[in-house]
Formats: structure tokens, sequence, C-alpha cells
């Protein structure tokens, strides 16, 4: 596969798919194909504000736990670095902790949500959020929802002249 795209609709648990193959030889009989992974996500009950204030630092230790039904997510620490707040993270979970990923939310001091978060590539327990006001050095993160991995489907794509 060399492109996938997908996306939710306006309908309550939907999702469309586009995928790019890249051509396949004259000969193949069949193509089997894995669905990229799609996480159902649940709001967080409760979850508590953690308001941040940088001051003169680059960098805060936590180590500040927020509860979630299927365990503990651990922030450990949170730095500042151009124009974006990073946040390392760990789980203690019941379940298999690679099948589970947080969504936070950040708002700045004058409760202005700053851009979405997302994972780095090289490292999936980083999470990255760019900062809208270069200055800002006070922040409150949020624990919005959990995502569950939902089961992967596997299709067979039979590819035979008919």
């Amino acid at each position: 596969m060399e492109r996938a795209e997908y996306r939710t609709t306006q309908f309550p648990c939907q999702v469309v798919a586009t995928l790019k193959f890249a051509p396949v030889k004259r000969e193949t009989e069949q193509l089997e194909l894995l669905l990229p992974p799609v996480y159902l996500y649940k709001k967080a009950a409760k979850s508590p504000k953690i308001h941040l204030n940088f001051g003169e630092k680059k960098e805060l230790n936590l180590e500040r736990s927020v509860l979630f039904p299927q365990g503990k997510l651990i922030i450990e620490k949170i730095w500042l670095e151009k124009n974006q707040l990073c946040l390392s993270y760990r789980l203690e979970a019941f379940v298999k902790p690679e099948t589970i990923v947080p969504h936070f939310e950040l708002m700045d001091h004058q409760e202005m949500k700053q851009g979405s978060m997302r994972f780095d590539q090289e490292k999936p327990q980083v999470i990255v959020f760019p900062v809208r006001n270069e200055g800002a050095k006070e922040f409150d993160l949020s624990l919005d929802s959990m995502g569950q991995l939902l089961p992967r489907e596997k299709f067979t794509l039979d590819m035979q002249d008919k």
C-alpha cells in the first residue's frame, strides 16, 4: 500500500477510508488487506486539570497519575521546545498498554485551546502540542478521553480475472 487516509463522518462509529495501492504483478491471485488501527474514544470521567507553570524553567518533572477504568496513566515530564509543548507518559493498565491511547487537551492561562495533540513518530510515548502563543509559560492540561484499539479487520481480495 502506498497511502492510506481515513476520517470519521458525522454519523457515530462510521469511518471512511481511502487506500492507494502500488501496482501488483499480473500473476498475483490474492491480496490480503489489514485495516489500519482505529480507536474508539470514551470521555474521561472527572479528569482533574493539571496546572503547569514553567516560570523560567523549560522542563517540569511531574510524575502525576490520572486514573481511568482500565488502569493508571502517569505523566512523567513536560517540556517546552520550539513553539511546542511535549509530554512523556507511561501506562499501567489491566489490558495491553499498546491497545490504549490518551487524548489530552491543552489550554493557555486565558482558557484558549492550543493546537491539536499528535504523537511523536519516533517516540510513541511522547505527545506534542503546538503552542499558539510563543511566550506562554502557564497552561492547563486535562485528559479528555481514552482510546481503545478496535479489532483490526483483515480482508482477502481476489485478483484473478473473471
